[in-house]
Parts: C-alpha cells; sequence; structure tokens
C-alpha cells in the first residue's frame, strides 16, 4: 500500500503576524500568508517550536467567519476548538497526537477583534 503525503509548506518566518490588538502582550494567534494557496496559523508564545495548522484559502473564510460570529467550535476540517473559561483548546486535525494550542481569553479576544476588523482576511 502506498501512502500520499501532503507536502508541508515552508513559511517565510519574517512574515509571521498576530492581530494589532494584542500590543505588546507577547502572546497571541499568529497569522502567516508567505504561501500563496495556504494560511498559516500558530501560537506566537511558542515560536518556531509551535504546530502550525495549514487551512486553504476557503477553510480559512469559514474559520473566520467562525471566529467572528463567536462560534469557534465548528469543525472546519482543520481545528477544533474547545472554549473554556481559560479560552481555546485548539485541535489541529491532522496532526491528532500533537497538544492543542492554548490560547488565553485575551488572546482570544486580540484574534477575533483583529479578524472582525480585516487584518487576517486573505487577498
Amino acid at each position: 500500500m502506498s501512502t500520499t503525503f501532503r507536502p508541508v509548506p515552508e513559511f517565510d518566518p519574517a512574515t509571521w503576524r498576530t492581530a494589532s490588538f494584542s500590543g505588546a502582550n507577547g502572546g497571541c494567534i499568529a497569522v502567516n500568508f508567505s504561501v500563496g494557496h495556504v494560511i498559516g496559523m500558530r501560537d506566537s508564545k511558542l515560536g518556531e517550536d509551535s504546530p502550525v495548522a495549514r487551512f486553504t484559502r476557503s477553510q480559512w473564510a469559514a474559520w473566520l467567519t467562525d471566529v467572528t460570529t463567536g462560534k469557534p467550535t465548528s469543525d472546519n476540517g482543520v481545528v477544533r476548538v474547545t472554549s473554556h473559561a481559560a479560552g481555546w483548546d485548539v485541535l489541529i486535525v491532522d496532526t491528532p497526537d500533537a497538544s492543542p494550542l492554548r490560547f488565553t481569553p485575551f488572546e482570544v479576544e486580540c484574534f477575533r477583534r483583529g479578524a472582525a476588523a480585516g487584518e487576517f482576511t486573505a487577498a
């Protein structure tokens, strides 16, 4: 039996960005648009050690809709979110053995506000 592997895009390390609402907090949901057909999302607190969720443009649009409408638990094919008092646990679907990304309520709100302001809309 043969296995087909999806190529893993290499994101430009200098182009990870967080919402302008996060200020100098040091922790937030970081997004990267440096690979044309794939959008990356990771935890800025973990930097290069963070697992990266990879979205197609349509999956990313669905995710942003989930975030801005306050329904981030829907399954968009890339991430599954568990919301709780301590923030979000984000499980990357294609790496189920990895620990979930953990975001505080402040980080979640900064990302939500940035998404609502159009800061993460794919061009």
